[in-house]
């Protein structure tokens, strides 16, 4: 370990030498009299009902694109299945036969 590279998780630590000993920085606090920094702005409820409704049109989009999603997953993995129980049956006859997948020889 090279100890001349600094350590990236230890430079996001925020440390201050005082009165030689190391302590953590602590948070800048504001008093009550402090104006808001981004004033207050009303809404009317018209727009949050604008806003509720195109959300909610968004989210039904989200679920019809799922539900698409998963059938063609379903689909993807029943043919991925079929060609893996092919290749199987293929390479080792008899192997899905029971449930052990004990390779047993075929009778011809």
């Amino acid at each position: 370990m090279n100890s001349e590279r600094p350590n990236n998780v230890l430079q996001q630590i925020p440390l201050t030498l005082k009165q030689n000993s190391l302590t953590n920085n602590k948070a800048i606090t504001l008093p009550f009299e402090y104006q808001q920094i981004i004033p207050y702005r009303k809404i009317d409820s018209g727009d949050y009902q604008k806003k509720l409704d195109s959300l909610q049109l968004e989210l039904e989009g989200f679920k019809t694109e799922l539900e698409e999603k998963s059938l063609q997953l379903q689909q993807k993995r029943e043919i991925f299945n079929t060609w893996k129980n092919s290749t199987v049956n293929k390479l080792a006859p008899g192997y899905l036969d029971n449930t052990e997948h004990i390779l047993k020889p075929k009778e011809r």
